[in-house]
């Protein structure tokens, strides 16, 4: 149960930031010395994002920040919202590596579904806490009309999703639907809108009857996954409600 307990605890979070910084090769120009203003850019910003929203930022102060002129910032973006792409790409590729690796464990491969569903969720939920203002912010982007995700962020969301599907798919016995594989993939998705609406929009869900703090949110969520998967023949604990 080592995993388990890791990721109960705050050092998951470490880990988990630890691999956030990549390389972003696809968005950079040619020039070595743009290049490097380029990064300066994106990692003030990201630096900025940890602690205020998107929209509170302005083009001044990550400018300030990064030790570049305005000019030099309009220079390679058009505006703050060209920011955004670049920034998530950085930050799924080392969730990416992250998740890759932590799967790989002896640990791993001894978690029931029950337990993968938990751990898949507490991992959610803890990326969504500390990326918040990014995520946020690129959710609400790509909800504006002619917000796209470029081919290749597509595939690379194609690919973390098939990762995360993977994860679950060798614990199909357990999964009752007639077709485990849509069933997971429902299952998955039900859990990152879940989430995603609790921690980032949750001033619009503050109902009673919704799960408050992390462990409420990751208990329910992840009963649910299960319930849905088995047909609620692996659930055993009262939950909200009972």
């Amino acid at each position: 149960m080592f995993l388990v307990d890791l990721i109960k605890s705050n050092s998951i979070l470490v880990l988990i930031m630890s691999t956030l910084v990549s390389d972003i090769s696809e968005f950079e120009p040619q020039q070595e010395r743009s290049r490097a203003t380029r990064r300066r850019i994106l990692t003030a910003a990201n630096c900025l994002l940890r602690g205020r929203s998107f929209e509170s930022l302005s083009v001044q102060e990550i400018a300030r920040a990064a030790g570049c002129s305005i000019g030099a910032f309009y220079g390679r973006f058009r505006g703050k919202d060209d920011l955004l792409a670049p920034l998530q790409d950085r930050h799924n590729r080392g969730l990416q590596r992250w998740l890759r690796r932590a799967s790989a464990t002896p640990a791993w491969r001894t978690l029931a579904l029950k337990e993968r569903l938990e751990w898949i969720v507490r991992v959610d939920v803890r990326v969504l806490r500390s990326r918040c203002w990014l995520i946020r912010a690129l959710a609400v982007y790509l909800r504006q009309d002619g917000a796209t995700l470029s081919e290749a962020q597509h595939r690379r969301r194609t690919e973390f999703t098939s990762r995360v599907r993977e994860l679950l798919l060798d614990r199909a016995e357990r999964v009752t639907h007639a077709d485990k594989g849509a069933a997971i993939d429902f299952a998955l998705f039900m859990i990152a809108t879940l989430c995603r609406e609790r921690v980032l929009f949750g001033e619009l869900s503050a109902r009673s009857w919704v799960a408050v703090g992390d462990e409420a949110l990751v208990s329910e969520v992840s009963r649910a996954a299960l319930a849905y998967l088995t047909g609620g023949g692996e659930t055993s604990e009262s939950g909200i409600g009972a």
